[in-house]
């Protein structure tokens, strides 16, 4: 027995106290730290408030009505929980710009699991915003498990299932309750192989360098550890200030009503960390071309990790023409999260239009300025200019097959089948 416990204590010794740390990261490294304390708290969180929620559409309204009103604390708890998923995905984003621009998605394990990380974490979010069942969770599940009908040939079933009907109901909103408890713990366990790949390959560093030797590394504790608590420290404080003093800051007006399907909201909007993603689906003439860029969002992330890894591990960091590009991304990024936030009116809908053709034009001109670097660096460049050729092809066949007109598009897909 002891010298079982031995070896988990070497185990955690050796992962956390010793884990080697390069001795030059900066306080962007630390946002890590703060999605697994996000994580906990939201396990947490949402733990006490499913001990008073009823996933019934008669009564679930009135349960969270009631969680807010009855339950001691209850309000605290629940703002706890809708603010902890908005500064978790903040959090979420800052990491990510900070993989892009410090060329962090080079340790490609690393970066798949937290592509995983990042979809688990939007289904996650996007069921617990059906759950109150006011109008706006009511209006946005329909929506959104429409947009699976997009797919071919099994669009239309693939719903029906979903749904567990042909129309939202009470079969759907158990469901999404069931996955939103579930999905949680199936993060935690991509956590504990994230966090495990990267203890395999070490931490990236601002440099850019790979150090083989341990020359420029120092142990996690005592600094890098006690950097982590004050930051965890900050980020706890700045969420208990939201939730007591705003606590309904990022709740829609709408869904203090309760769910009507008989009425549509004039303006139906997702949560403010979906707007980007909400752009780019409004961008597309057609819903089948909204899905797939809606998608291809995503994944263009997954190209990355494909450039050579070497010496030099750098992103931007040391190139004017790569900040100047991650600069105008990020403003871009900023701009869709507002656009989608407006009406699907002149001008706003020209501005989505836009804003996609640059947040997808910054991919190949962000590798095509890696090659140039990788030239200037003597290093076979071949490969950038590949990957380059292969997501502009790809983009603009799915760009344009999904913009066709239906018509078109169906006497393609009827060729192809027979």
């Amino acid at each position: 027995m002891f010298s079982r416990k031995s070896k988990w204590i070497k185990f955690l010794n050796n992962s956390v106290w010793d884990y080697k740390v390069p001795i030059n990261i900066n306080n962007w490294w630390y946002f890590g730290s703060l999605l697994g304390l996000m994580l906990v708290c939201q396990i947490i969180s949402g733990f006490f408030l499913s001990t008073h929620y009823v996933a019934h559409v008669d009564y679930a309204f009135d349960s969270i009505v009631h969680i807010n009103r009855d339950v001691n604390y209850g309000a605290l708890i629940r703002g706890f929980h809708i603010n902890g998923a908005s500064m978790f995905f903040f959090f979420m984003y800052i990491h990510i710009g900070r993989g892009i621009y410090y060329g962090c998605y080079r340790q490609a394990g690393v970066w798949y699991t937290g592509i995983i990380l990042m979809l688990l974490l939007m289904a996650t979010s996007f069921l617990g915003y059906v759950l109150p069942w006011g109008q706006m969770s009511y209006w946005a599940s329909v929506v959104i498990t429409s947009l699976l009908s997009t797919i071919p040939y099994i669009g239309p079933s693939l719903v029906e299932w979903i749904w567990g009907g042909f129309s939202v109901g009470q079969a759907t909103l158990t469901r999404f309750y069931s996955l939103h408890f579930i999905l949680p713990f199936v993060m935690v366990i991509v956590v504990i192989i994230h966090v495990g790949l990267l203890h395999e390959t070490g931490s990236s560093n601002p440099l850019g360098l790979y150090d083989p030797s341990g020359v420029c590394m120092r142990s996690f504790h005592p600094l890098y550890s006690c950097n982590d608590l004050f930051f965890c420290l900050v980020a706890m404080g700045y969420l208990i200030k939201l939730s007591a003093f705003h606590t309904w800051a990022f709740v829609p007006c709408e869904n203090w009503i309760k769910a009507d399907p008989m009425t549509t909201p004039k303006h139906i909007t997702p949560e403010w960390y979906f707007l980007w993603v909400y752009t780019i689906l409004r961008s597309a003439p057609t819903k089948g071309g909204g899905v797939a860029l809606m998608v291809l969002s995503i994944l263009v992330l997954a190209i990355l990790p494909l450039v050579p890894m070497t010496h030099w591990q750098g992103g931007t960091q040391f190139s004017p023409v790569g900040k100047m590009l991650f600069a105008l991304w990020v403003s871009n990024w900023l701009i869709m999260t507002w656009v989608g936030s407006q009406p699907a009116t002149w001008p706003f809908m020209e501005e989505t239009v836009y804003s996609t053709i640059i947040y997808f034009a910054f991919f190949p001109v962000f590798l095509l300025n890696l090659a140039l670097k990788a030239s200037e660096f003597q290093l076979n460049s071949s490969l950038y200019y590949k990957l380059w050729i292969l997501i502009l092809y790809i983009s603009l066949m799915i760009t344009i097959f999904y913009n066709l007109p239906e018509s078109i598009k169906w006497t393609i897909e009827d060729f192809l089948a027979n």
